[in-house]
């Protein structure tokens, strides 16, 4: 058996990748929980490991730790979650009341790119926050993603002491009437890839776009390459009836393949808001 504990120092300093470490997950996300109760150098080391098991393995950790009392973990924990992309919003949800007041702003103005409409409730809360910037940063988020039944908590700051409040107030309640545009999402991690070389040679099933009915068939394909387009496709287009087709692909002997079916299975999880099937369909 393999040394587990010096496994988990290499990934916690960055040296080896749990990504080609797979089949030790479920240790080392244990690991991981039990260090993450430690000191701040114990808790920054269990981030790392946790952002590098991915989101099947790796997100309650950081879940857990985005309250911390420690702002440097906190900041730790907001990079890896915003390194996950989508998935990392639940993660920044949950940092929304951010004890440092330029981390809350900053959390906020994340969920405003995004245009997340899962943080209305959260962002409502912070209207009511003692700091100006704070209040002026929710205002904008709510202008972004709230619905008409806001309109009276935002009323209530109308005359708001500091004047960005107000402005951001103003603004939000004009988009929420629909007398001014809300802003479009800007998802940083929704870089467009680049272009792929071309090819004199056809393409094969994994290059094409899939139906969910097709990727579900093409999840026993003999390919690699068009299992993890399989999976791709049931992550972007699959409910929770496709989780079981993914549960075969985390098993599956080539580590690729288990790594998109994982994150498909985030995907689905996040979508229909049921984290806690994650770990049952990926065991």
């Amino acid at each position: 058996m393999e040394d587990l504990p010096s496994l988990y120092e290499a990934i916690a300093s960055g040296t080896l990748s749990a990504a080609d470490h797979m089949h030790a997950a479920r240790r080392l996300q244990g690991l991981a929980r039990d260090r993450s109760r430690g000191s701040v150098p114990d808790k920054r080391g269990a981030i790392q490991v946790a952002a590098s098991l991915g989101p099947t393995h790796g997100l309650a950790i950081l879940l857990d730790l985005a309250q911390d009392a420690d702002d440097a973990v906190r900041h730790a924990v907001r990079d890896r979650a915003l390194e996950m992309g989508e998935v990392g919003l639940q993660v920044l949800r949950k940092m929304l009341a951010d004890p440092n007041e330029a981390a809350c702003v900053t959390v906020l103005g994340y969920l405003l790119r995004a245009v997340d409409r899962s943080s209305a409730v959260g962002a409502r809360r912070q209207l009511r926050d003692p700091r100006a910037s704070v209040r002026a940063a929710a205002a904008r988020l709510l202008g972004a993603v709230g619905g008409p039944g806001l309109l009276a908590d935002l009323r209530h700051l109308e005359a708001d002491e500091d004047d960005a409040v107000r402005e951001a107030v103003t603004l939000a309640m004009q988009q929420i009437r629909g007398t001014l545009p809300r802003p479009p999402a800007d998802l940083w991690w929704d870089a467009t890839p680049p272009k792929k070389a071309e090819s004199s040679h056809p393409p094969s099933a994994a290059d094409k776009p899939l139906t969910l009915s097709a990727a579900r068939r093409l999840t026993r394909a003999p390919d690699p390459a068009t299992r993890i387009a399989a999976a791709e496709s049931i992550g972007a287009l699959g409910g929770l009836s496709t989780l079981a087709d993914l549960q075969t692909l985390c098993k599956d002997p080539d580590n690729r393949v288990r790594e998109a079916a994982e994150h498909a299975l985030t995907q689905i999880c996040t979508r229909v808001d049921r984290p806690d099937l994650l770990a049952r369909f990926s065991s």
